[in-house]
């Protein structure tokens, strides 16, 4: 904690350091080429992607993770910048990059190699995962029962098999020794696996170990059941996560935020995206408002547990799904012919061997800083 609470107020009193300085509040839309990137009368164009805690704007001042990324980045380095807010589309920022609008943006840019061809990539600051918002409702004590079943359904699978393996097999020995009629084979065979009484003495020894085998099936039948009556009996949590496996989102229509990554994610995966024109806040918004239409709401987890708890209030079901649909990179992006790239690479990789990257993230995320490449 001490170490924690060093690293703030170094970073504090960088970003002191470092705002006066070196920001240039009013530049002209075109910039004088000809003169060197980075200079007063041509200062690098700096796109801000808003989306909290990477960044924010309050009160005219930008804040958040990439904005004291950047303020280290540039310690020392005399070059002039100026911040401009780009749209919240990602497709469109990447665009407008790609046409010289910026020089860099920094925001939560997922590294793909579509966006490969237009922009170049930063190094790796954050990773993170792609999760789902959903809305669940309580359930009760059979449904979670029926839940824990359906989660042991593999096992139960292999113990009817066998089962039925058994018994026909304990059949045709009998029914060569003594007429056995197949019921009464079955009838027997029942009677062993749920309580462990034998109702008819086999005739062979080798139907005598038959007999065990199904006896132990019986067992680990009332295994797998007392098991499940414990889990939902002990389970504190009443909901019931419907995306535990990526398979269960196929077929379903899921909000992600327009121009965004996620679209792509959850087609390869058999689902549909329905993509929000407007900010991720917005966007988690809308679904929240719309729950009754959509099954979730994706983002990176860091997100999706930000906005579960953000509007609580607006819909007590919300849970971040346990569920993975892919890793996620984040980087910021540079316009191809962007001068300062190994400059700006070296130093991302001088704050991560410093655990300053590290503790940047402490400020905005608390516990889960660990997000951060250290």
């Amino acid at each position: 904690m001490k170490r924690i609470l060093i690293y703030v107020l170094l970073s504090i009193l960088t970003l002191g350091c470092v705002y006066p300085h070196t920001e240039v509040q009013h530049v002209t839309n075109v910039s004088d080429q000809t003169l060197p990137l980075g200079s007063k009368e041509n200062p690098i164009k700096v796109g801000v992607m808003l989306v909290e805690p990477f960044a924010s704007k309050i009160d005219g001042v930008y804040k958040g993770i990439v904005i004291d990324y950047w303020s280290n980045l540039v310690y020392s380095k005399n070059w002039y910048y100026t911040f401009l807010p780009t749209s919240n589309n990602y497709s469109e920022a990447v665009e407008a990059t790609k046409n010289g609008k910026y020089d860099i943006v920094l925001g939560n840019f997922s590294t793909t190699y579509e966006r490969s061809y237009l922009v170049d990539f930063s190094n790796t600051f954050f990773l993170t995962e792609v999760s789902v918002l959903t809305s669940v409702k309580n359930v009760g004590p059979l449904q979670r029962f029926l839940e824990s079943l359906y989660e042991l359904s593999r096992v139960l699978i292999i113990v009817l098999i066998l089962f039925i393996f058994l018994s026909l097999l304990f059949w045709v020995i009998e029914k060569k020794k003594r007429g056995y009629k197949i019921s009464n084979s079955l009838f027997s065979t029942s009677v062993a696996m749920i309580s462990g009484d034998v109702t008819d003495n086999p005739s062979t020894n080798l139907n005598k170990i038959l007999f065990i085998f199904i006896l132990i099936t019986g067992m680990i039948l009332q295994a797998v059941i007392i098991a499940s009556m414990t889990d939902s009996a002990l389970s504190n949590d009443y909901s019931v996560d419907p995306f535990k496996q990526r398979e269960a989102i196929a077929g379903k229509t899921f909000v992600v935020v327009k121009g965004s990554y996620f679209a792509e994610v959850i087609r390869s995966l058999n689902a549909n995206p329905f993509e929000y024109d407007g900010s991720g806040l917005e966007a988690a918004k809308y679904y929240v408002e719309n729950s009754d239409k959509y099954s979730g709401f994706i983002t990176e987890h860091i997100l999706a547990e930000r906005y579960s708890t953000q509007f609580s209030d607006l819909d007590s079901h919300l849970i971040v799904s346990q569920v993975n649909l892919r890793n996620d990179a984040l980087a910021f992006i540079f316009r191809k012919d962007f001068p300062y790239q190994d400059e700006i690479n070296r130093g991302i990789l001088f704050m991560q061997d410093n655990n300053l990257s590290g503790s940047i993230c402490a400020i905005y995320i608390g516990e889960k800083s660990e997000f951060c490449i250290l």
